[in-house]
């Protein structure tokens, strides 16, 4: 996908709508476009977190599993939608697993990009604004 149409879609996430021009740039330069079929997992609870996941197209779903094993959904995120922003910080652990529930097209951002601090705290401050 074409940089422009990258940062034209980030524009639409409540979690970059303080970013500038320039700061948008730089985080589309560090989105990476994964393509995951059904059925896949994005990540896993209990695991380390290490990107926020943008929907670009597709369905996923979140789920917690149940102390004899079961999985139970949560929620449903389809496009637009960010699953397992969380609080984006080193060491921090998904208390959730996320799937696809139909082909669908993700970009990830690991918190390791060198953002600008200043970015970096847009995008945390909206993470708790959406969070809360």
């Amino acid at each position: 996908m074409e940089k422009s149409d990258i940062i034209t879609f980030l524009k639409r996430i409540d979690l970059f709508r303080d970013l500038n021009s320039s700061e948008l740039k730089k985080l589309a330069e560090s989105v990476r476009e994964k393509q995951y079929t059904i059925g896949e997992y994005l990540f896993l609870e209990n695991t380390e977190r290490e990107n926020i996941y943008l929907i670009h197209n597709g369905e996923v779903e979140l789920l917690k599993r149940e102390p004899f094993g079961n999985e139970v959904r949560l929620a449903l995120f389809n496009d637009g939608d960010f699953p397992g922003e969380g609080i984006w910080d080193n060491g921090s652990i998904h208390s959730t697993s996320a799937r696809t529930c139909k082909e669908s097209r993700i970009f990830e951002i690991s918190h390791h990009e060198n953002l600008k601090p200043a970015a970096a705290l847009k995008i945390l401050s909206n993470i708790t604004k959406v969070m809360s």
